[in-house]
């Protein structure tokens, strides 16, 4: 069993691609699971990512200790392999209990520690998942209240821009959205299974996700602060691909997140343009004020450029093959 990681941002449709995967006869993508031992001791996430698999491994009957155990004071050329060993084992029995053959591990946090996966079980267990700066940035600031949305989008997508220019299998969530099968298709020949129609369907099967209590985390994990879980929860639940998702959001986007943008703060549009990024037109935006000439390379065109000509294999969208 060789583990893959979905590599991508927060609020970039990662849940929906997740449960799409799930639903594969061979796939498990059980659940958001940032792996302790993967993010170290000294990362902002990593005494949530305990709790999160001490509920994990409780569900399974294991125990936690594989999977947030670092071992301290030691070289990363003897810890590494140790580490990867009980991951492993840890792995096989999530998939021996899925009933499946393949485990895909999806977390936001990962894109921070994609060299570590990528030196640990190599490229080709990567998965990439990219979307548009606004509609992201939008749905930060809704969701999180991030007051500097365009930065967590920005240093995510940096990360992804990287591994995609290696050759790293690309999704666009816009293009996952407006035309889910040869998207899907393309992570499953990434994980090198077939495609199920069946997939698309998603709310028609059950995921481990649901019987968990993981949507319903404890005051002091300050990434939820302020939101509804069961709302957020009903949200990724519904069981559907909304094809109008993506313009809803874009209808939403505040002017201020927009002007900065448009001032490429914290290069998010020159980083827009390299992922490929087409023009938004102002009809996108509402009665919002903005121009063009000046919004070119975002998000919601089908004209899709290869990010930093990056071959067909890495799974751009279609026309940018």
């Amino acid at each position: 069993m060789h583990p893959h990681f979905l590599i991508c941002g927060k609020r970039t449709g990662s849940t929906m691609l997740s449960r799409i995967l799930d639903s594969h006869s061979q796939v498990a993508c059980p659940f958001e699971f940032a792996v302790p031992a993967l993010l170290g001791r000294g990362h902002w996430k990593y005494k949530a990512a305990v709790r999160k698999a001490d509920v994990i491994a409780s569900h399974y009957g294991l125990s936690a200790t594989a999977v947030w155990d670092v071992p301290r004071f030691l070289p990363g050329r003897i810890a590494r392999p140790l580490i990867k060993r009980r991951l492993n084992k840890f792995f096989r029995h999530i998939c021996a209990a899925e009933r499946k053959q393949r485990l895909v591990i999806k977390e936001p946090a990962h894109h921070e520690v994609v060299d570590k996966i990528a030196a640990m079980y190599g490229h080709e267990s990567l998965l990439l998942l990219a979307r548009g700066p606004l509609a992201t940035a939008t749905s930060l600031a809704k969701t999180f209240q991030d007051r500097h949305p365009l930065k967590t989008w920005a240093d995510a997508h940096r990360n992804i821009l990287r591994y995609a220019e290696q050759g790293v299998p690309l999704i666009r969530y816009e293009e996952l959205v407006a035309n889910p099968q040869p998207q899907v298709e393309r992570a499953c020949a990434a994980l090198s299974v077939e495609f199920e129609p069946e997939m698309l369907a998603f709310g028609d099967h059950q995921h481990t996700d649901d019987k968990l209590t993981l949507w319903y985390r404890d005051s002091s994990d300050q990434e939820l602060v302020g939101v509804s879980e069961s709302k957020l929860h009903q949200t990724v639940a519904k069981g559907f691909i909304d094809a109008e998702h993506n313009s809803k959001r874009l209808q939403e986007t505040p002017p201020e997140i927009v002007n900065d943008f448009r001032n490429d703060q914290f290069g998010a549009l020159s980083l827009a343009k390299e992922l490929g990024y087409q023009e938004l037109s102002d009809k996108d935006l509402g009665d919002k004020d903005l121009g063009t000439d000046e919004l070119a390379q975002v998000e919601e065109s089908s004209r899709g450029k290869s990010p930093g000509e990056v071959p067909s294999h890495s799974m751009l969208p279609a026309a940018a093959e």
